[in-house]
């Protein structure tokens, strides 16, 4: 079967997301102006929630992906993000968030096919695992946004499947004290100037490349909101950063 068509490249590499007057909806863009995406946040009875974003500037566009928060009290409590069509056949459609306690860290780790439908060997789907972790570091500072929140690592060593290894060391702008590249952060706004910025995002090195794939990259925003929406909804005690 021949691959898929790429999928268009979603975000740019940095942007902001902000709150809407009265409701707990959001939308993301580089101004609020000119929102890219909205997010709706769906309260469910059994307070788990679903965070929708959509495919556009509004709630009336179609759903580009979902993220499933489950109830607090429950005995599984990874988060389940619904994507769109991977170019790799047999990739799954939903991919969990699974949380990893190394005491006294704690992290929040996926994994996910790389790459727009090439570079595998064998009919094998290219995967590779990712750790959400606080952070100080360099990375969330470059966001300018209260110094402190979460940064995105890639845990395989080596560029990923089918690309140049030099080119691929070129695009390493972040790693964190154990080596790992980071490849995004996110951090609180520290705008006072305007109250409706909620989080700033970014892409870094690999990360921003384009050579791990839009379904990663909606995957790390995705997440990225879901941790940020359980953490201010108090599902942990824990600070954000």
């Amino acid at each position: 079967m021949a691959p898929m068509a790429p999928i268009p490249r979603q975000f740019p590499t940095a942007f902001d997301v902000y709150r809407l007057p009265f409701t707990d909806d959001m939308v993301l863009g580089e101004h609020p102006s000119e929102p890219i995406y909205a997010l709706e946040i769906r309260a469910g009875f059994r307070r788990d929630v679903e965070l929708v974003l959509h495919s556009g500037p509004t709630m009336g566009h179609p759903p580009l992906a979902t993220l499933e928060e489950p109830p607090p009290f429950g005995q599984n409590q990874n988060m389940l993000v619904r994507l769109p069509p991977s170019p790799f056949p047999g990739a799954p459609a939903v991919v969990a968030l699974e949380t990893v306690v190394d005491f006294p860290r704690v992290g929040f780790e996926f994994a996910l096919e790389v790459g727009n439908g090439s570079g595998g060997s064998g009919g094998q789907v290219p995967m590779e695992r990712f750790e959400w972790r606080r952070s100080r570091g360099d990375a969330v500072a470059r966001l300018g946004g209260i110094g402190y929140g979460w940064k995105l690592v890639r845990l395989a060593n080596g560029p990923p499947a089918g690309s140049d290894r030099a080119a691929w060391a070129r695009h390493i702008v972040a790693r964190g004290s154990d080596g790992a590249e980071v490849v995004a952060a996110v951090s609180e706004s520290s705008s006072f100037m305007n109250l409706s910025k909620v989080l700033r995002f970014g892409f870094f090195g690999t990360g921003d490349s384009g050579l791990l794939g839009e379904r990663w990259a909606i995957m790390a925003v995705m997440t990225a909101l879901g941790l940020h929406h359980r953490y201010q909804q108090g599902r942990d005690r824990r600070r954000w950063a």
